[in-house]
């Protein structure tokens, strides 16, 4: 079945590879992974339904992506996310890149820019006390990024988001 296998074995696995086994070591254990079939059921388990151990995996990291998503205003580092994941930190990052094509860093820093663009059409707010909301610790470096991601300062994205809203009320 083509649809099991792990996300490191070829697409066509030769005869002989067909039900080896390839572990990995994860924080000291051990996992299998079957790169094609599921083991033959014993009696006692004809009736479960066989979920391969790569979905576990998919299921972890998009756990530590949830985790981002709703503590990226507090400083996280790797160590934290890979534990929220049960991975070590060099085998998350791995994992984690190569499923979204970007580092944990990158994902967490691309919501907090989300989240500031978002918070500074508040015309209440200042850009400072966007920049300690969303988690960034020094203004200096949030102006850089966003500008760098955004194209423009986060003080320049706020003055022009306010003049469209004015004209959009001026001018129906």
């Amino acid at each position: 079945m083509q649809d099991k296998e792990v996300l490191t074995s070829p697409p066509n696995p030769s005869p002989e590879r067909r039900g080896e086994q390839v572990s990995n070591n994860i924080e000291g254990g051990r996992d299998n992974f079957m790169l094609n079939s599921p083991p033959n059921p014993s009696p006692e388990r004809r009736g479960e339904v066989f979920i391969p151990e790569y979905i576990n995996l998919y299921q972890r990291l998009y756990r530590s992506k949830e985790f981002i998503d709703d503590c990226y205003n507090e400083p996280i580092d790797l160590n934290s996310i890979a534990k929220e994941a049960f991975f070590s930190p060099y085998h998350f990052l791995r994992l984690f890149k190569k499923v979204y094509n970007k580092t944990p860093h990158q994902y967490l820093t691309e919501r907090r820019l989300e989240k500031a663009k978002e918070l500074l059409k508040n015309p209440s707010s200042s850009v400072t006390e966007i920049c300690f909301d969303v988690g960034f610790q020094s203004l200096g470096s949030f102006s850089t990024l966003f500008a760098k991601h955004v194209g423009i300062p986060p003080a320049e994205f706020k003055k022009q988001y306010e003049r469209k809203v004015f004209l959009w009320v001026r001018f129906p």
